[in-house]
């Protein structure tokens, strides 16, 4: 069994695969009126929907550090790829609809505010409830071997090492909820420590977030130019001249070269990136270990099932 980027993957394809079989099952047992109430949503949380810079996404924030306020410093901590300008203005907007109350630079969740996330964590608590792709003894052992390694996570380090899964997990559903409910959210705290892993692995090569994310898309081919990034990761906030900033702080560093033409990445580069990624690896996936190699191969195995007949069910 590799233990690689793929195998995380896996978890992140499992939760949309899971998420849209449910949904498509749910919305086909309602009525037409029931069906168009169950999905009618306040339009400010369409704004920027899918992007980490979004309003839905600053509401899980909010809600992941309620009662405490959340502040822009606090949301960069993870959403390290995002410029503080339009974090602020996505703060500002949800404040605007009264769903946060500012005071100075904190924003804590009104009563508005978490009415809006209790309807929509209600309506999809109900969504899941009857929906079991496999036999519930299969779905209960994977919250089971889940709820393991996430527990082995949150005790692999200190807090700033798992920051984003301490805070991914505060919003797990309370009981009584269905094994599916519990996955998807598994998967989100998956993705969370993920986060935390690569972040502790390639902070520690002296770069920023923002920094990181322009070599990566240098060393991948996706971009050679600051117009390539702006192009590509303009909802990230960041100006050109921002991006070219990065650029040439990889190049003093030797992990590209080229000049405003077209840069690439450099054999040093190549270098920290496997460093990087292996790094990454080693941290998400030590705390497997709480499993034996058997329970490891059995949750691989029914985690390869469960996305494969949600696939079939979408």
């Amino acid at each position: 069994m590799q233990k690689n980027a793929d195998l995380y993957n896996l978890t992140q394809q499992l939760q949309g695969a899971m998420f849209q079989a449910g949904k498509k099952q749910y919305l086909a047992s309602l009525s037409d009126e029931e069906r168009d109430n169950q999905q009618q949503r306040p339009a400010l949380l369409n704004i920027r929907g899918g992007y980490a810079e979004s309003v839905g996404w600053m509401m899980v924030q909010l809600l992941e550090f309620d009662p405490e306020p959340l502040t822009v410093e606090k949301f960069r901590v993870r959403a390290v790829y995002s410029a503080p300008r339009l974090s602020q203005a996505l703060l500002e907007l949800i404040a605007s609809e009264k769903w946060a109350n500012r005071i100075g630079n904190d924003y804590s969740l009104t009563d508005e505010g978490r009415a809006v996330i209790t309807q929509l964590s209600e309506q999809r608590n109900q969504m899941f409830a009857n929906f079991k792709p496999l036999p519930e003894d299969e779905l209960s052992k994977l919250v089971e071997l889940s709820q393991r390694i996430i527990q082995a996570s949150l005790e692999s380090g200190d807090e700033q090492a798992t920051w984003c899964l301490r805070f991914s997990n505060k919003r797990k559903p309370a009981e009584p909820v269905s094994s599916i409910s519990k996955l998807i959210h598994v998967c989100s705290d998956y993705n969370a420590f993920r986060d935390d892993a690569h972040m502790s692995a390639y902070t520690a090569q002296g770069v920023d977030g923002m920094t990181w994310e322009a070599f990566s898309f240098i060393h991948g081919g996706q971009a050679h130019t600051t117009d390539d990034l702006f192009n590509q990761l303009a909802y990230r906030g960041w100006t050109v001249a921002e991006w070219q900033d990065a650029l040439n702080c990889l190049a003093d560093k030797g992990w590209i070269d080229g000049d405003e033409s077209g840069y690439q990445s450099t054999e040093k580069g190549n270098t920290i990136s496997d460093k990087v990624e292996q790094k990454t690896d080693d941290l998400f996936y030590t705390p497997w270990d709480i499993l034996s190699e058997d329970e490891q191969v059995e949750y691989v195995h029914l985690l390869n099932m469960l996305n494969d007949r949600c696939l079939t069910l979408c």
